[in-house]
């Protein structure tokens, strides 16, 4: 008899991710077929004929591909999770458009400021402004691409990591330029930084993630409605054909139920 196991994964942002983790667990010896969720971040996982449920294996495999498998917890603690990862997304996107808006205006639209110590003050300011998003509000992507890579696949950390981390870089050496003699005259002679594209990139994504975390907050809540409507007894037929009020969660498989005119089925199966 086959039996299934539920998982949840975190870490997933794209159809690429489901892929990468279905593939993933896959490969675990005994593993006959999954079932990835991203909405719902979880995977089931139904094992071959026989098999021994290897919790162990499955998380093991999925944490080397850069994701975060654990047992599912229960549905009032993913709603509390959820609410808090909602409100963290909430003011990181806020301080990242926060930084990253003057850091467009520094860079494009206020006149020159002079210079420091040989270096433009305007890059010079729009570098500060953009350091902290760079370093600290996109540290997730940086570190998922690291993940990423290390598994052998890409996603779009490795998108968001590569194009950002390229601007920034290539920005920061031309303003440092008068201060490192050994840079290429291509440096010294570039009329642009791109310290704005940096923060602004990793200000929207922050920006798509609360709102992405936002619907699905409203769509565990319209679960939990829907749960609610369900029956928490059954009326239960025993040989004699008498009926005894059971509640759901302890009624065994092929057991025979009572269900009067009217009232809602509260199982199947």
């Amino acid at each position: 008899m086959t039996f299934e196991s539920t998982y949840r994964i975190e870490g997933m942002t794209c159809a690429a991710c489901v892929a990468s983790v279905d593939s993933i667990i896959s490969k675990v010896g005994d593993v006959e077929h999954v079932r990835v969720n991203l909405a719902l971040e979880k995977a089931v996982v139904r094992w071959k004929v026989g098999a021994v449920e290897n919790h162990l294996a499955v998380e093991e495999a999925v944490n080397r591909g850069g994701f975060f498998a654990s047992s599912m917890p229960t549905p009032q603690q993913i709603r509390e999770e959820r609410i808090s990862a909602v409100r963290q997304q909430g003011w990181k996107a806020g301080l990242a458009l926060a930084l990253a808006i003057p850091t467009l205006i520094v860079s494009m639209f206020i006149s020159d400021l002079g210079s420091s110590n040989g270096m433009n003050s305007n890059w010079l300011i729009a570098f500060l402004l953009s350091l902290p998003v760079y370093l600290y509000l996109g540290q997730q992507f940086h570190v998922g691409a690291w993940k990423a890579l290390r598994g052998g696949r890409a996603n779009m950390d490795v998108l968001i990591h590569l194009g950002t981390t390229t601007a920034f870089a290539w920005s920061a050496l031309v303003v440092f330029e008068p201060m490192l003699s050994f840079l290429p005259s291509i440096f010294a002679t570039t009329r642009h930084v791109y310290f704005d594209g940096s923060a602004l990139i990793i200000a929207f994504v922050l920006l798509g993630n609360y709102l992405e975390g936002k619907a699905k907050l409203q769509a565990t809540d319209a679960v939990f409605s829907l749960m609610d409507l369900q029956p928490k007894t059954a009326n239960v037929l025993d040989d004699n054909e008498n009926t005894t009020k059971t509640p759901v969660g302890e009624i065994e498989p092929d057991t025979l139920i009572l269900v009067n005119t009217g009232q809602t089925i509260p199982l199947d199966g």
